[in-house]
């Protein structure tokens, strides 16, 4: 049972300045990771038009605007989508794998992976 105070208990100043704190924080947050996802978006879009850089060269000419797991992000989907062209769907797939452990960058995480037995191999 959930409780609940009494509908004539009135909140104290400081109850009230905490609820409006927490308020105001989880919208700052979801702001944040709107205006973060949006960005990713048109880094994706940044990152297709300049293929021809490294990922390094990349990451420094939009380091002030960019944070490098966006911009890590961003190279991941670009990479991801250019796989669509590819035409056996077992070679999509195992590159697509190596993309994403790649991504993660947990030796743990690879060799858990590729201990599975995968029905494309």
């Amino acid at each position: 049972m959930k409780p609940t105070r009494p509908t004539n208990e009135v909140f104290t100043e400081q109850e009230i300045d905490s609820f409006y704190a927490i308020g105001k924080q989880m919208l700052e947050d979801a702001k944040k990771e709107r205006d973060e996802k949006k960005g990713i978006a048109k880094l994706v879009d940044e990152v297709g038009k300049i293929q021809a850089l490294t990922e390094d060269e990349i990451i420094e000419l939009v380091r002030d605007t960019y944070t490098v797991p966006m911009l890590k992000e961003a190279f991941l989907v670009t990479r991801l989508k250019a796989l669509r062209d590819e035409k056996d769907k077992e070679s999509r797939h195992e590159k697509a794998d190596r993309l994403l452990l790649d991504y993660i960058g947990s030796d743990a995480v690879r060799e858990a992976f590729n201990e599975l037995d995968k029905w494309y191999a």
